[in-house]
């Protein structure tokens, strides 16, 4: 039951954002000095009880919630 999730320094695609959806009590998530994607596409982050969302020095295209 994974509520708070930070992460920092990495490369995320599209998968990572996909798998949220498998972690029902994610509160909050923070991303620092990232890259999010995997080129041009848009990342949706679709999550229901997600509330708190912050990127901070991140790359990324588009983002969609």
């Amino acid at each position: 039951s994974l509520e708070v999730l930070t992460l920092g320094r990495g490369h995320f695609g599209d998968a990572f954002f996909h798998a949220l959806i498998d972690c029902p009590f994610l509160s909050n998530l923070d991303i620092s000095e990232s890259l999010l994607g995997n080129g041009i596409q848009e990342i949706p982050v679709c999550h229901d009880r997600l509330h708190h969302l912050s990127m901070t020095k991140c790359r990324v295209s588009r983002l969609s919630i």
